[in-house]
């Protein structure tokens, strides 16, 4: 019988007794934690197939359940549209209960919502009279506490709540001073009243699986003649400081038009990871976004796939050519120069489950218990050698 370590009997030891006395849910390993993941995968919803892009872009299979994302960009740059993309995929890959706050008494319509592969009636829209912050943080809490006591207490499917946005979202205390706080650099309502909801809360919805998208508006600092350092940002959001402490990820947006015979059909919308702790931060990507139709998440993929060949693990190498035409040899994907090329390259992908799995490991995609991933006790010496 192996003998239990001294870290084993104090993980039993601090977990049963943490539990008596009503600590907590007890004690574990953080090797352990890995274990409780809950991931909502990346999935297009448009052709019913994975998100490779966004899997390499964000560095894992999906978002997990329990965390925060914050979404800051400038007036107009997309955010609420990649919000209903994170909706239809949590609706397509595990069933998530939906919930949209929105405070600026604009809900898009249906027929808007459904272009991004969302099912608008699986979306629940709390209609709040008072759209204080106070107010929505109170409805998160009242909505989550609802699904998880009557609805599904054995947590079948995750939580997605979506808060768009914060920047329009006032106080109960009024926001009257809160421009004027933020030039300053110190904390104003909106932050008073978020770092008290993520220290008395956060940890509950953490609990009930909930991943909590909030929308930021980025705005331009005013300069009060203080001491500015080297490479500081030069915009901020509303209650900046907690949000990006308590975020488990945050991305930035900015987009260019897309025209047609002068016309804009859309936009080309740029994602770059802030900050991210279940992988590498900083990677780009730029999607395209077609009103009407939502984001085509397939052809940058091949884009990215052909600016950096990969290795995979059984040592071929997976390489795109693309000029006027897109080529791909491994798949004997011949040369094609129409639109839809790249979204068939990536279905002969996908539609290859052993090959997508080599490149998901080739990319260090996080979730599908890679090598990579694993870990183990250093290995003993061996004096023989």
């Amino acid at each position: 019988m192996k003998q239990e370590t001294p870290m084993q009997k104090l993980l039993g030891v601090l977990d049963k007794n943490a539990k008596k006395s009503k600590r907590g849910s007890g004690y574990r390993s953080v090797a352990d934690t890995v274990n409780e993941y809950r991931w909502i995968d990346f999935h297009d919803p448009k052709l019913n197939c994975p998100a490779l892009l966004l899997e390499w872009l964000w560095g894992g299979r999906g978002m997990l359940a329990g965390r925060m994302l914050k979404i800051e960009a400038p007036e107009g740059a997309g955010k609420s549209s990649y919000l209903m993309l994170q909706y239809a995929m949590a609706q397509k890959s595990c069933n998530a209960f939906c919930i949209h706050e929105e405070t600026e008494h604009a809900i898009a319509p249906p027929d808007y919502i459904a272009s991004f592969g969302a099912d608008p009636d699986n979306i629940v829209f709390p209609d709040l009279e008072e759209k204080s912050l106070d107010n929505i943080l109170s409805d998160i809490d009242w909505t989550c506490a609802q699904i998880r006591n009557d609805v599904d207490p054995e947590k079948k499917h995750p939580i997605i709540v979506g808060l768009d946005s914060i920047s329009a979202a006032g106080t109960d205390e009024g926001m009257e001073e809160e421009a004027f706080d933020m030039s300053k650099g110190t904390p104003g309502e909106h932050s008073r009243t978020m770092s008290k909801y993520f220290r008395d809360r956060f940890g509950i919805l953490a609990k009930q699986d909930v991943l909590l998208v909030i929308i930021a508006q980025l705005r331009e600092k005013i300069n009060t003649g203080g001491f500015s350092r080297p490479g500081e940002t030069k915009t901020t959001t509303i209650a900046a400081k907690p949000l990006n402490y308590h975020a488990s990820y945050i991305m930035s947006m900015y987009n260019t038009p897309m025209k047609d015979a002068g016309k804009q059909i859309g936009a080309f919308v740029s994602l770059e990871v802030r900050k991210n702790k279940v992988s590498p931060k900083g990677r780009q990507a730029q999607i395209p976004l077609r009103w009407g139709s939502g984001f085509d998440l397939q052809t940058p993929c091949v884009d990215m796939l052909a600016r950096n060949p990969v290795k995979l693990p059984s040592g071929n190498e997976f390489a795109i050519e693309q000029t006027s035409y897109v080529k791909c040899p491994m798949l004997n994907f011949s040369e094609r120069s129409c639109p839809e090329a790249k979204a068939d390259l990536m279905r002969a992908v996908y539609a290859n489950p052993e090959l997508l799995m080599q490149l998901r490991e080739a990319l260090q995609v996080r979730g599908f218990g890679f090598k990579f991933e694993q870990w183990g006790p250093p290995q003993e010496p061996n004096d023989g050698e």
